[in-house]
């Protein structure tokens, strides 16, 4: 398995004999990061890096690095640090899981008042009601709510009269 090497965080490495060689004390070599680590990093990353500046900090930061540590890896040091990186990662990633998932909550909500928004102008039902029969309609289909309601809302868009341009 290749491993990336965190001074360039960007080209691979077959171990860590070829590692030490490819550092350049904590630098990338052109200060960027390549594509792959743009994204959320799947497991903890540990940087170790012999000097640092606040470029190489920022850019750690920005490639989802859960340790930078400068002055090397010693051998006492190693374990409490890694134990570290997988605790912080650990928390960072559920923090992002709970962002998604209240994004979302979100959304489906805005999808339901709006599909309620749509039955009571053309049934004239109150807003409970509304709700109560987007629920029933959800239930009898074994479908979420915010499925009916996207739904409700697509099918609105394609009976509205046509608008004058």
């Amino acid at each position: 398995m290749l491993k990336r090497a965190p001074a360039d965080l960007g080209e691979p490495v077959a171990d860590r004999r070829s590692w030490s060689k490819k550092r350049s004390h904590g630098r990338a070599a052109d200060n960027t990061l390549d594509s792959d680590h743009r994204r959320e990093p799947q497991r903890p990353i540990a940087m170790f890096v012999d000097r640092s500046d606040q470029a190489a900090i920022e850019a750690a930061v920005e490639a989802g690095v859960s340790a930078y540590v400068v002055d090397g890896l010693k051998r006492e040091r190693g374990k409490p640090i890694l134990d570290m990186a997988i605790s912080r990662f650990n928390a960072f990633s559920r923090t992002a899981r709970e962002l998604q998932e209240a994004r979302s909550e979100l959304e489906n909500r805005k999808l339901i008042d709006r599909a309620k928004g749509i039955l009571m102008s053309t049934r004239g039902p109150s807003e409970a009601d509304a709700f109560a029969l987007l629920r029933n309609t959800a239930m009898n289909q074994s479908r979420k709510i915010s499925e009916i309601a996207e739904s409700l809302i697509t099918a609105a868009g394609l009976l509205a009269p046509p608008e004058d341009k």
